[in-house]
């Protein structure tokens, strides 16, 4: 099974695309990082769309972040979580929760 996002600027063009036109827009662009690659089943092709599903992080982002976390650090025990923070990937956010859930065992 191979999954591919697209974001940023050029995918609010393609999300009005039909569905096949995505779906083959992925496989190429696809193709190019992998090389060859047998051609998918388009009963087994899913396209999906999640407009703003991904923070777009900006410009000054990591010294808000470092703000951020000095002001949680005079708040005992309040941690955030979440996408917007510091990972968009889900190994981003388990990252964090682990982390949160050692701080929080230690205080207790």
């Amino acid at each position: 099974m191979l999954r591919a996002f697209f974001g940023g600027e050029g995918a609010k063009v393609l999300a009005q695309e039909f569905d096949t036109a995505i779906a083959e827009e992925a496989f190429k662009q696809l193709q190019s990082i992998l090389g060859p690659i047998p051609s998918p089943d388009a009963g087994l092709t899913v396209v999906r769309r999640w407009p703003r599903s991904l923070p777009q992080y900006e410009v000054g982002h990591l010294e808000r972040m470092t703000k951020l976390d000095s002001r949680l650090a005079a708040l005992r025990g309040l941690t955030l979580l979440g996408n917007g923070y510091r990972g968009v990937g889900l190994p981003d956010l388990i990252r964090d929760a682990r982390k949160a859930a050692r701080e929080l065992c230690v205080m207790s």
